[in-house]
């Protein structure tokens, strides 16, 4: 018998909506203490810098762990990447290189601006994270159950955590040097961007997904 599979099969509008929800719930928590605890603008860069670190570990478990990929259009040096376990590999070698060094200049940055957060503000921090961890985890669950069906891009899913470098940057440049890195307009600023560049991120993934699902020939 021929069993084909449908791209009405899988319908990814709710997973966008309940995932929007919970990134502006967590980025209003880290608003919320951030102004409870007084903290200067700059002491949310920690945790949205740990964040980006928990989206880059959930990318490679996905290069390495997704049940099929494919690499169209993705290449490095000018050869296609293989769609093999090498090539896994391989991919998430070298975005763990280079979003690592990213992620160490920031870090640069962050700590030279005001250093690591002590005492509360440590815990509180790591709270923050963990809620946006679990957060994302329920996200990448539900990309796991459109992944059964839908080859994964190696080459998407490498790129996307990039977009928390942007807004990370923008913070940096904005926040210090035109609102000097003070104040509670610097706070919303800082929120706005990521919260942004958290919703731009998880629809993006969803579109993607839909996408390549659209595009896949019927199974048989």
């Amino acid at each position: 018998a021929m069993q084909t599979t449908s791209p009405a099969t899988l319908d990814l509008r709710g997973a966008p909506i309940e995932g929007t929800i919970g990134l502006v719930l967590a980025n209003l928590a880290a608003l919320v203490t951030a102004l409870w605890l007084d903290w200067p603008p700059t002491a949310l860069l920690w945790p949205y810098w740990l964040q980006s670190l928990v989206i880059g570990g959930f990318a490679v478990r996905r290069m390495l762990t997704a049940p099929r990929i494919c690499t169209k259009g993705f290449t490095s040096n000018g050869r296609p990447v293989p769609a093999t376990r090498a090539g896994r590999v391989s991919t998430a070698t070298f975005f763990t290189i280079h979003y690592g060094l990213f992620h160490l200049v920031y870090a640069g940055f962050i700590g030279g601006s005001g250093g690591w957060p002590a005492g509360m503000d440590f815990w509180a921090t790591l709270a923050l994270v963990a809620t946006f961890a679990w957060g994302h985890a329920n996200s990448y669950r539900r990309n796991r159950d459109a992944e059964d069906a839908v080859p994964v891009n190696l080459g998407t899913v490498m790129f996307l955590p990039y977009l928390r470098v942007i807004p990370m940057h923008l913070t940096i440049l904005f926040g210090g040097v035109v609102l000097g890195g003070g104040g509670r307009w610097a706070l919303l600023l800082f929120t706005g961007l990521k919260t942004a560049s958290d919703v731009a991120m998880h629809y993006a993934e969803h579109l993607i997904l839909r996408r390549e699902q659209a595009g896949t020939p019927a199974e048989r």
